[in-house]
């Protein structure tokens, strides 16, 4: 979903909490797991624009949450995936 200069992953529901989604890939773990791309930076950038997103919708008075899909594609097996649900509280001082 774009949303100004930024995109957010997957934006979906579980129950009446909306699940905003990073995913992160990456062929080997010569830089690091995918998930640990998310760095504090990332996870300000991600706050800010999952405001936007619920301001835009009416949906700020609804629950949500940050989850991590991290995707570790090795060269001669099958990908590891793992959902990391809740992986970030809301960052850089802002409030729903």
């Amino acid at each position: 979903m774009r949303i100004g200069r930024g995109e957010i992953d997957i934006v979906a529901l579980d129950g009446d909490t909306i699940v905003l989604v990073e995913v992160k890939a990456r062929r080997g773990t010569g830089y690091g797991l995918p998930a640990e791309a998310v760095t504090p930076g990332k996870r300000r950038q991600l706050s800010k624009l999952a405001l936007l997103y619920l301001r835009k919708k009416g949906w700020l008075d609804r629950s949500a949450r940050f989850d991590v899909v991290s995707v570790l594609i090795p060269d001669d097996g099958e990908p590891v995936i793992e959902h990391i649900r809740n992986a970030f509280e809301l960052s850089g001082g802002f409030t729903f």
